[in-house]
């Protein structure tokens, strides 16, 4: 078991912790459980408890950065934890634990003077590279290039562009031995910066694979995800409802595929004085 860094688009100054993970007010812990959904007469239930979108417990201090994150099996056993340290620009490090609180693996973080984030590198409990990540950034603090080693073997690499508003629009994955252009995503967004449009093309950026479309609410969830094949026909759709607390953070959320209920998420969410 081996936790790392492998992100296209790295942490920027300020976004980890309760923001990054789309929570509102001062949130002190979350802890989220999935189950299958069952309808019986009409009315959806919580059957058994399932992996889904994982079972843990958050816990973040009063400035937003996240702490702790607990991973828990489906008997309630933990099977992880992950502790973070924080400097000025966001993780500095983070530990991954066993529920005997030996160390996994950890993960190392660095960033350039104006708070980008240039490298993430995962090391075994004895301080042996395993992979790393490295990112190079515009004079936005976009990024427009990343680089993954296992060890310090370059693996994969992409490059990245972006519209006047910082979102990105186009990441192009390249063959690291000849260079030559893999397969691209192009992406569109709404004037809210959702991400409502994805497409991937295969065969050096040449032809459609697979298409994803999104459509939000009005507090930034996603209530409707379609996936389309590579003619462009729709395979499958998901609708998502939500209940909300009154700080505006779900904590219940049921997911329904082609219409039919197949997944419940709940949320149980407390927060600082």
């Amino acid at each position: 078991m081996v936790f790392g860094q492998t992100l296209s688009n790295p942490l920027r100054k300020k976004e980890t912790g309760s923001k990054l993970d789309g929570l509102s007010g001062k949130v002190k812990q979350v802890k989220q459980e999935n189950f299958l959904a069952e309808q019986k007469s009409g009315k959806i239930t919580k059957g058994v408890k399932h992996e889904g979108k994982g079972n843990f417990l958050k816990i973040y201090d009063e400035n937003g950065n996240k702490k702790y994150w607990n991973c828990y099996k489906l008997n309630d056993s933990l099977q992880f934890s992950m502790v973070y340290k924080h400097n000025d620009y966001g993780y500095a490090e983070t530990h991954a634990y066993y529920p005997d609180n030996s160390l996994i693996s950890w993960v190392l973080y660095k960033y350039d003077d104006k708070g980008n984030s240039i490298e993430a590198a995962t090391y075994t409990k004895d301080s042996i590279l395993i992979n790393k990540t490295s990112w190079k950034h515009d004079d936005k603090g976009n990024t427009t290039e990343a680089m993954e080693y296992e060890s310090d073997v370059l693996t994969r690499k992409s490059s990245s562009k972006y519209d006047a508003k910082g979102n990105c629009i186009e990441t192009s994955l390249y063959n690291v031995l000849d260079g030559s252009l893999l397969w691209v995503y192009k992406t569109k967004f709404d004037d809210s910066t959702n991400k409502i449009e994805e497409s991937y093309y295969d065969f050096g950026g040449k032809f459609l694979n697979s298409k994803k479309m999104w459509e939000y609410d009005e507090k930034g969830n996603i209530i409707t995800e379609k996936s389309f094949d590579q003619f462009n026909n729709l395979k499958n759709t998901i609708t998502l409802l939500y209940i909300y607390d009154k700080n505006g953070n779900w904590t219940k959320r049921i997911e329904f595929n082609n219409n039919m209920p197949t997944n419940i998420t709940t949320r149980q969410i407390i927060y600082y004085d």
